[in-house]
């Protein structure tokens, strides 16, 4: 009994360490995987690289080309382009729900069997 009183200050060491492990790895998955189980289901399959590219690193309303612009369904219901102003870079999701067709979808069904059919 001795033994193991005298090794938790060590256990909660590695405790501790564990932790703070999981925590930078969960704020990593947060911020750099944030939308990988979502994909952008286009109706039409002739879409260029040019737009899967734009669609996977969106960059400012400025930095847009008037072709890349003319992409964009602003009449859409699902879209809100109207609302961008030029400092603002719209997210993969907001560009592809604005693309003729476009659907933001989830990949991957969300239940409990999730584990088993991986």
């Amino acid at each position: 009994i001795d033994a193991l009183l005298l090794s938790m200050p060590a256990v909660g060491n590695v405790a501790i360490l564990c932790a703070m492990f999981f925590l930078v790895f969960a704020i990593f998955g947060v911020s750099f995987l944030k939308g990988t189980f979502y994909e952008c289901d286009l109706d039409n399959e002739s879409y260029t690289e040019d737009v899967m590219d734009l669609i996977t690193y969106p960059r400012l309303m400025r930095d847009m080309s008037n072709a890349e612009r003319s992409w964009l369904d602003v009449d859409s219901v699902q879209c809100n382009a109207r609302s961008w102003n030029d400092d603002m870079i719209p997210t993969s999701r907001d560009i592809c729900n604005c693309l003729p067709g476009g659907q933001w979808v989830k990949t991957i069904q969300q239940n409990f069997d999730n584990s088993l059919r991986g």
